[in-house]
């Protein structure tokens, strides 16, 4: 309402995890009347009731508990662990859970232009390759990206025979080793 806009269109989007995406034109405009999906959302948001607080202080209570167990688990293993994917949404993630920059040795990139950056999330964290990470065999990867965890864990199957673990922070927290899963908590 602020800058005279409004939404005509609304699409589902499952990339990263799952977004909406808008389509937006001036409130003048009558060249794009507003189509069923508009209202379809809106009734959606009514019936998942987001407009109400309750929903949002079980969510906040959720993220407590998921921040409280990733720092837990970072912290756990005695040595540095790495951040698998130098991601926005992983950062925010990592962020929440105030980690210490002790516990984070490296961020692992499979995107190669990314590689011999820092990743800023949590101070200056060297970006490093994927096969540099699996040379130095950290005791677990934290996952930021975790909507792609099918890819990973079939990209990381030598890594988990080695002993390494994934660790998903989404929906809940799970390590993966070789062979199971373990959620965590």
């Amino acid at each position: 309402h602020r800058y005279n806009l409004r939404v005509f269109h609304v699409e589902r989007d499952p990339i990263n995890g799952g977004c909406i995406r808008t389509f937006d034109c001036s409130v003048h405009d009558s060249q794009y009347p507003q189509q069923s999906s508009v209202q379809q959302l809106r009734d959606q948001e009514a019936r998942d009731l987001v407009n109400a607080i309750n929903p949002w202080a079980e969510f906040t209570r959720r993220v407590g508990r998921i921040t409280t167990e990733l720092a837990a688990i970072a912290g756990s293993f005695g040595q540095p662990v790495m951040l698998y994917g130098a991601s926005t949404r992983g950062a925010v993630i990592w962020q929440a859970c105030h980690f210490k920059p002790e516990w984070i040795s490296a961020a692992v990139e499979i995107q190669p232009d990314k590689n011999g950056s820092y990743y800023s999330a949590l101070g200056p964290v060297p970006i490093i390759s994927a096969e540099e990470a699996r040379q130095r065999k950290p005791p677990a990867m934290l996952v930021g990206p975790y909507w792609h965890r099918d890819l990973f864990l079939r990209q990381e199957q030598q890594y988990l025979r080695d002993g390494g673990r994934l660790v998903f922070p989404i929906p809940e927290p799970e390590i993966h080793v070789w062979g199971s899963t373990k959620e965590a908590g």
